[in-house]
């Protein structure tokens, strides 16, 4: 992937303020998760039963490092009326280093207002700005409706279903995967 140098930390939608994470957020990313916990342990590896401030942290401290290497291009969702953290929106390199995978999750108390949607749709449009993927994949286990609305309400497109392609914390799920594409230049 060949991206500018020091792509923005920061870019804004509509109703959100979508920033790189900073080690001041630990806090309230631990706050979001707990409150959001049921749901996200479902479909997050990351998210385990004992997930606390200590996780929150390690996870900061990663994506940062992540960052700076450009391997991953982790934000905060804030929502601009509130200044709440309502979720993160991210971007990692997976298969090819043309290729990255879009991920998102939001705090259980603002999902169904389409934040998530609003979120990644604005991670697409820096993408293509700041950054030199060729493919951004979306993927998300075929239990998890509201991961595939997204992905439907960005544009994306469907490109299958793939068998055990998911690891959750007590099995593998099979998962649907769609895909965006950057506009051609002009």
């Amino acid at each position: 992937m060949n991206s500018q140098s020091n792509p923005p930390e920061t870019f804004e939608t509509k109703r959100l303020l979508v920033r790189a994470l900073t080690p001041e957020d630990d806090i309230l990313i631990n706050e979001a998760v707990q409150a959001s916990h049921s749901e996200l342990c479902q479909f997050m590896t990351w998210c385990h039963p004992a997930y606390g401030l200590k996780d929150a942290t390690a996870w900061i401290q990663q994506a940062i490092s992540k960052w700076q290497t450009a391997e991953h291009f982790t934000f905060a969702i804030i929502e601009k009326l509130s200044g709440k953290l309502i979720g993160s929106v991210g971007l990692n390199i997976i298969d090819k280093p043309d290729t990255a995978n879009l991920g998102y999750w939001i705090h259980s108390a603002y999902c169904g207002r389409g934040y998530a949607s609003e979120a990644a749709t604005g991670l697409f449009k820096y993408s293509e700005k700041f950054l030199s993927f060729k493919k951004l994949e979306v993927v998300m286990s075929t239990r998890n409706p509201a991961s595939r609305q997204v992905a439907i309400n960005v544009k994306a497109k469907f490109e299958g279903l793939t068998s055990h392609r998911l690891v959750s914390t007590d099995e593998n799920h099979d998962a649907f995967v769609y895909a965006l594409y950057p506009e051609p230049p002009k």
